[in-house]
């Protein structure tokens, strides 16, 4: 049974040496491509709707002036234009809003288009190449070249759709009121460490083992990840959250750790075949240090 001290010492031994610095520049390079994914999406839908669908409300909109008197757009253009004319003018102010919102409105949705695409085709094939990095990083084997891997060995397409598989599925659970997709995410949190490894293992495959592998682990992980809390705070407080560009590689590692328990889990409970995953089978040493945090 492995304990987050456990997991956490040896994510520093892990990141000993140069070893921790090849990490910081991984992960600091993947934090730039990311942000032309879906994380970094900005701006509200519900903006430009609701400036549509309330553009008509526009005529009726009335505000109190100190002196007591009413004033609205109507009474405005009255002043402006005359009364002959006022109807025309708040009209035209009326299909301009409309005509406003509604561009935006189609900007903000290629946006949204744009980003998706990015985040499915370029995104997350390297999220699958960063774990890949990890993994190898802790045999003392990690390049940053592994940052390409998953358009270099011939697996680009089948990387793609694993990641995309994975998160359909999470959104489609999300839709019924976020928790269930949150369980999801654990249940298929091995995804991403499986397909580094074997990109070429079927879709089904891949999601079976994990959700097998996760029974009974998913609130470990949950408190493995928020043991991270005070680090991330810390990180967050710095020079435009630079912090977690340095914090990065250790939570990282410790994932690793985390995935390399769960592979000897699976092989022990026959969740997994020879051969479908790498997995070295030892022990996890008695650790002497201090609790870390």
């Amino acid at each position: 049974m492995w304990t987050r001290k456990e997991l956490k010492n040896k994510a520093k031994s892990a990141l000993s040496g140069y070893r921790y610095w090849w990490a910081v520049v991984v992960s600091g390079i993947f934090a730039i491509i990311s942000t032309l994914g879906l994380n970094s999406a900005s701006g509200n839908l519900f903006m430009p709707i609701s400036g549509i669908l309330n553009a008509g409300k526009i005529k009726d909109a009335q505000g109190q002036l100190p002196d007591g008197s009413t004033l609205s757009l109507q009474n405005i253009f009255e002043t402006l234009v005359g009364k002959s004319n006022a109807d025309d003018a708040v009209q035209l102010v009326i299909l301009s809003v409309t005509i406003f919102f509604t561009v935006y409105l189609l900007i903000m949705i290629c946006i949204l288009i744009v980003k998706t695409l990015i985040q499915i085709f370029l995104v997350n094939p390297f999220a699958v190449s960063k774990n890949l990095f990890y993994v190898n990083n802790r045999n003392n084997m990690g390049r940053v070249r592994d940052l390409v891997t998953s358009f270099t060995r011939g697996s680009y397409s089948s990387i793609v759709k694993m990641m995309f598989m994975r998160d359909l599925y999470i959104g489609l659970w999300s839709l019924l009121f976020i928790i269930p997709g949150i369980i999801k995410s654990y249940s298929y949190f091995l995804v991403p460490y499986i397909t580094a490894e074997n990109p070429s293992i079927p879709v089904a495959r891949a999601f079976e083992i994990s959700k097998k592998t996760m029974k009974g682990q998913k609130w470990d992980l949950f408190v493995l990840q928020l043991s991270f809390l005070g680090w991330m705070i810390l990180a967050s407080a710095t020079f435009f959250g630079l912090g977690f560009l340095f914090l990065d590689p250790y939570m990282e590692a410790t994932y690793i750790e985390f995935y390399e328990q769960m592979k000897l889990k699976a092989l022990s409970e026959n969740i997994i075949n020879e051969g479908e995953i790498p997995v070295t089978v030892s022990a996890v040493e008695p650790e002497t240090e201090t609790e870390v945090i």
